[in-house]
């Protein structure tokens, strides 16, 4: 069964947890899913991702369909 995990930061920005909430994600072999309401959450997003870590890389791209 699948399992869905849903997070409401209210202590720390998204800037904050999010680079090491998809790394123990990603370690653990989980699929993530983000989704933003706009395009510019979408480049945010994007930009975020690519910028945050000198020393990692998040893998990521835009879903298809």
């Amino acid at each position: 069964m699948a399992e869905v995990l849903f997070y409401h930061l209210t202590s720390a920005p998204l800037e904050a947890t999010l680079p090491d909430l998809l790394e123990k994600s990603l370690a653990r072999g989980w699929r993530v899913l983000l989704r933003a309401g706009a395009e510019a959450g979408l480049r945010f997003l994007d930009d975020m991702l690519w910028t945050c870590r000198d020393d990692a890389f998040l893998p990521h791209g835009p879903a298809s369909g």
